[in-house]
């Protein structure tokens, strides 16, 4: 893992930044920003989840309490364009709406919202993810269904605890008590516009023969010490307690 931070559009080593990196991007693969917007305010994160496609591996994560709106356009423009020009899918209820249209002046690769109970006109001119009460069933339907299939790869041990505690309350599903959901919100963002450029164009990828970016020297050489696999028959890693410990309403158990 590389720790790195984001400034002037530029990506680079720092060891107190705010991203973090488990794979470089690489000029053959696809990848997609899946973004949550706080409203800049200590305590509530905004959250950048980078997702590889069509392989569903998680390999970045930006996390920070102290940005607002319209500068996270900024950070997402940035990491995106480090990633091969990303696709890049914000969440646009509150305060995300700004953070779209502010991106939405300078960059071209944003995601298009559709309907998904139309087999006609089903995409829109709309930019941007609308979390509501159907689609939010709809994005955990898929996550479940990635954990549970093992066809994902996550490598942040915060997102796997922010799973832990997001459990469904009434006719919802969200953080419990103090704990956080930035990072699931924007990790199941990333997956879901990844499933639906999929769906739309077909599972297209690069060919796989040119070597990743670099940051100075790759910290990537050693896979061995990035986390598995999370799989909801295997609790043996250290960041992942017995499923006695786990709240039973996990909704990834």
């Amino acid at each position: 893992i590389a720790r790195c931070d984001v400034t002037n559009q530029k990506v680079y080593l720092k060891r107190s930044g705010n991203l973090s990196i488990w794979e470089l991007p690489n000029p053959n693969h696809d990848y997609a920003l899946g973004v949550d917007v706080s409203g800049g305010i200590e305590g509530d994160n905004s959250c950048i989840e980078v997702v590889r496609y069509p392989d569903f591996v998680q390999v970045a994560e930006w996390v920070s309490d102290s940005i607002s709106p319209l500068n996270l356009a900024y950070i997402a423009k940035s990491i995106a364009n480090f990633y091969n020009d990303a696709l890049v899918a914000i969440e646009i209820n509150n305060h995300g709406i700004l953070t779209n249209a502010e991106l939405a002046k300078s960059y071209y690769r944003l995601y298009q919202w559709e309907y998904f109970d139309k087999l006609k006109n089903s995409i829109t001119d709309k930019l941007g993810w609308d979390t509501n009460q159907s689609t939010k069933r709809i994005m955990i339907d898929l996550a479940v269904h990635k954990v549970y299939e093992d066809d994902c790869k996550i490598n942040s041990s915060d997102l796997v605890n922010e799973m832990k505690t997001f459990t469904e309350q009434g006719n919802s599903y969200k953080a419990e008590g103090s704990a956080y959901d930035d990072r699931v919100m924007a990790w199941m963002i990333a997956i879901m516009a990844v499933d639906r450029k999929m769906a739309r164009f077909g599972n297209v990828s690069k060919s796989q023969n040119s070597s990743p970016k670099s940051l100075g020297d790759n910290p990537f050489d050693d896979y061995d010490t990035s986390i598995p696999n999370i799989s909801r028959h295997n609790h043996d890693y250290d960041f992942i307690p017995t499923v006695e410990g786990v709240n039973q309403n996990a909704w990834w158990l």
